[in-house]
């Protein structure tokens, strides 16, 4: 194959997965029986916290903001999250200022002097597709009041461009209180578990008409998003997608040249997996194995939620 056949497979390759990525958070969504009813036979990652009242995620034994920091591994609560944010981006290209306006923390408003005329320009972005990864995400459990310190990264798309455009250590905060949410945009944080740690949580009044509520995912379709996610960052953030390969898989792939260069093909065979999944509790993991349509397997070992190591058992020259 020359260069330029190459370049062009490649991007289509990226812009396939962009939307796929895309279609996998609204499967997610899609996903629910009852989007209220956190109860459904969905597998949650161990450690999981217990709320002491589960019509009310957000309760807790005193009606004080706790200020114990902790790392998000319940699933359900993890993917709300993200969803806030998905949406917090859906209504900035819809350009409705007024519910833009709405979404965002008071404070953060009243800092920089927001208002309907120059709110949306404070996340600038020209591109209607645009999607968001979370990656880790602290917070502070059993709280009247719940602060989510979120890590992630986007990725911007438009139909004209070829190249998506890739944005890494993109960070939130959002607020939850009485089921409503709000967001403040956190910018550049070198720590994010001590700045979680250090800010100084308050109790806020949210009167917006956000709607919070904990979606079930099937494990069927996390395990396709995390997949997805793996192919993504094949493209956009390689170094990443190296070193998220569990320890037998990279003696496949010794090096990253060696990972680049049979990128292709790692992409064909994921790419045309027909997936099902066996889950296996080990101690602080969960681990899964997938088949694709041919019989190779793909393990997925999970730490935290978006946070997990992948491995594969197909031969390179699988597809030629």
């Amino acid at each position: 194959m020359n260069k330029n056949n190459k370049k062009f497979l490649i991007i289509i390759i990226v812009g396939i997965l962009v939307i796929t990525s895309m279609l996998a958070v609204i499967l997610s969504l899609a996903d629910n029986k009852n989007p209220n009813d956190i109860t459904n036979n969905t597998t949650e990652s161990p450690n999981s916290p217990v709320n002491p009242n589960p019509n009310n995620p957000n309760s807790s034994d005193e009606d004080e903001i706790s200020t114990n920091i902790e790392r998000l591994k319940n699933t359900s609560e993890f993917f709300a999250i993200q969803e806030a944010i998905n949406n917090f981006y859906i209504v900035l290209t819809s350009e409705n200022a007024s519910e833009f306006l709405e979404l965002l923390e008071d404070k953060y408003v009243t800092e920089n002097n927001l208002k309907e005329s120059n709110v949306l320009n404070i996340i600038k972005t020209t591109n209607p597709l645009i999607s968001y990864q979370a990656s880790t995400i602290y917070y502070n459990p059993k709280s009247s009041i719940t602060y989510y310190f979120v890590n992630g990264y986007v990725v911007e798309s438009t139909i004209e461009e070829g190249t998506p455009k890739y944005i890494k250590d993109v960070n939130y905060l959002v607020i939850v209180a009485n089921n409503k949410y709000v967001i403040r945009p956190l910018g550049n944080v070198s720590n994010l578990e001590t700045y979680a740690k250090n800010y100084n949580k308050l109790k806020v009044e949210i009167n917006n008409s956000t709607k919070f509520s904990k979606n079930n995912i099937s494990n069927d379709n996390k395990v396709k998003g995390y997949i997805i996610n793996f192919m993504d960052l094949m493209y956009y953030d390689v170094n990443k997608a190296y070193n998220m390969l569990d320890d037998q898989t990279k003696e496949k792939y010794p090096d990253l040249n060696s990972f680049i260069n049979n990128r292709e093909v790692i992409t064909d065979n994921l790419f045309t997996s027909f997936w099902y999944t066996n889950d296996n509790e080990d101690s602080d993991v969960f681990i899964y194995k997938v088949q694709n349509r041919v019989g190779d397997t793909i393990t997925i070992t999970e730490y935290y939620p978006n946070d997990f190591k992948i491995g594969f058992e197909f031969l390179p020259n699988h597809y030629e």
